[in-house]
């Protein structure tokens, strides 16, 4: 079953975000197409369930980790702005004028 089969749909579809919703949905499948396999995932939580003493947190995946330690050295807007960057979110943003 390929990822973006568990993506939900508003209720309702503002016109107005039309072309940032394809945008990205469409980075999130260039994501999903050279992330990590579900195994990986699954050797992580095999780990973490027979675990004598299991860790609070676990990550899964080179990219996984590499954030996690961002996320604990680097300041919070900094990190925010590499994951808005990669996602390319803010080349998404279109500013209409009345």
């Amino acid at each position: 079953m390929p990822f973006d089969a568990n993506f939900l749909e508003p209720d309702a579809k503002l016109d107005e975000y039309r072309e940032v919703r394809a945008a990205v949905k469409q980075r999130v499948k260039e994501v999903m197409a050279t992330a990590e396999q579900p195994d990986v995932v699954a050797d992580v939580v095999l780990k973490a369930a027979s675990a004598a003493r299991p860790k609070l947190r676990y990550t899964a995946g080179g990219l996984a980790n590499r954030l996690r330690l961002l996320r604990r050295f680097a300041p919070a807007g900094l990190v925010d702005a590499g994951i808005r960057r990669d996602l390319r979110l803010d080349a998404m943003l279109v500013v209409k004028t009345p």
